[in-house]
Formats: structure tokens, C-alpha cells, sequence
């Protein structure tokens, strides 16, 4: 079926491109160290509470962008940061199906983290936990 492709190309000559070789499992994975070991409950608990915070700052960036004079796209920017030297599960942080998008993920080297900006529509912020599956 490739030659098919390539049938009126015959200046293009591909002998001899690739060699078979046998399969290698990845070698990789952690070996956990330099991880911290988190109280997983209590930074939950903390990641809700703070997003419960945001409630009065969704209000009031309403309420500033209806005087702005938008008539659609309300919601706000929200900034997660990873712990430094961990990597930040950042695709779980978009929940398309509620508006919830990632927007950008940027590589904080001079603090060693990461960063990942998301927008969460007005109305949706109760939606955000649950990008966060391991939370109780």
C-alpha cells in the first residue's frame, strides 16, 4: 500500500531506511525520592478552601467586567503552582465540558516550579474541585 502512495514519485528512493530491532521495555518511572510526602487530605482540604475563597473575587470580577462593557466571556484566571522540583499534573487542571480551560503551562526555573493558568467561566468555580479527582 506505500508503494501505491508513491507510485508516480519514482525520484523518491527509500531502500534500505529502517532496521528491525528487539523490543526494549522503557527504562524510567521514579524512584520517588526527592518527592515530598504530603498529608494528601490537609492539601485538599486546603486547595478547597482556598478555591472557596475566590467566590467574593468572582463577584467582584463580574460585576468590574460588566462595567468594562463585556457582554460575554465572564470568568477569571486562576494560577496553580507545583511544589518545587514536582512536576504538576497540569492536564487534569481543564474541564472542557464546564468551560474550564487550560490556557498557558510555564516553566518557573528561577523557583523551580511550574506553573499553569486556567480559566474558570463565571458560575463554573465549584466545578474546579473536581479537576482534582484524589481530593475527598
Amino acid at each position: 500500500m506505500a508503494e501505491h502512495k508513491f507510485h508516480n514519485k519514482h525520484h523518491l528512493v527509500l531502500d534500505y531506511t529502517a532496521q528491525p530491532e528487539p523490543f526494549r521495555a522503557p527504562v524510567g518511572g521514579s524512584s520517588g525520592e526527592g518527592v515530598p510526602r504530603q498529608n494528601r487530605e490537609a492539601h485538599g482540604q486546603s486547595l478547597l478552601r482556598q478555591i472557596n475563597e475566590l467566590e467574593p473575587v468572582f463577584a467582584q470580577a463580574h460585576e468590574q467586567q460588566v462595567m468594562a462593557g463585556l457582554e460575554e466571556g465572564f470568568g477569571l484566571h486562576i494560577e496553580f503552582e507545583s511544589f518545587p522540583n514536582i512536576e504538576l499534573a497540569f492536564e487534569s487542571l481543564a474541564a472542557e465540558c464546564s468551560g474550564i480551560e487550560l490556557l498557558n503551562v510555564r516553566d518557573d526555573s528561577e523557583n523551580k516550579k511550574i506553573l499553569a493558568a486556567v480559566f474558570v467561566p463565571d458560575g463554573k468555580l465549584h466545578m474546579v474541585p473536581r479537576c482534582f479527582k484524589w481530593v475527598a
